[in-house]
C-alpha cells in the first residue's frame, strides 16, 4: 500500500540540510582533493594537439 506523505517546504529544508551535512562529513577529503584538482585543470593551458 503506497502511502502519501503530505510535507511541508520547511521539513523538506531541514532533512536536505541533514543529508548534506553527513555527505560532507563522510566525503569532505576525497570531494575537497578531487574539486581542487578540477580547478588546477581549469586553470592548466591546454596544449593545441590534445583538442584533436
Amino acid at each position: 500500500m503506497i502511502r502519501r506523505i503530505e510535507t511541508d517546504e520547511a521539513t523538506l529544508a531541514s532533512v536536505k540540510k541533514l543529508v548534506e551535512q553527513q555527505l560532507q562529513g563522510e566525503n569532505k577529503a576525497a570531494e575537497r582533493s578531487s574539486y581542487e584538482r578540477f580547478l588546477q585543470d581549469l586553470d592548466r593551458p591546454v596544449p593545441p594537439r590534445s583538442w584533436r
